[in-house]
């Protein structure tokens, strides 16, 4: 009864490791969007094509001029947090789960080839 006990202890620890392998690597992708969303957003808007009949003159100029006119617009913050949750949810969900879930993926295919 031991051994099922120790058997126990074991997998819980491994399951408590698996867990933080995942959030740790959610939270490491993370990094990329905070640092970089406001860049996506200028790109996104100089890639827009402007509306027939709109009053709004198209992006264009090249990205420092977008981004100047972004920022006298619609300000800093806008600029850099348009999106921004949705961004982190993408990174943390596509590269998180995928670089902390490795390990586990890994460790289950070895087994299983072991035997």
């Amino acid at each position: 009864q031991r051994d099922g006990s120790v058997l126990g202890e074991q997998r819980a620890v491994m399951a408590d490791r698996r867990v933080r392998e995942i959030a740790a690597a959610m939270t490491a992708s993370t990094a990329c969007p905070l640092c970089l969303n406001w860049t996506d957003f200028i790109k996104t808007r100089m890639q827009g094509v402007q509306v027939p009949g709109s009053l709004v003159h198209p992006y264009n100029g090249g990205f420092l001029a977008t981004a100047q006119r972004m920022l006298a617009e619609e300000g800093l913050l806008a600029v850099w947090g348009t999106a921004l949750p949705a961004s982190l949810l993408r990174e943390a969900l596509a590269i998180g789960t995928r670089m902390g879930a490795y390990p586990l993926v890994r460790d289950a295919i070895s087994m299983v080839s072991s035997g």
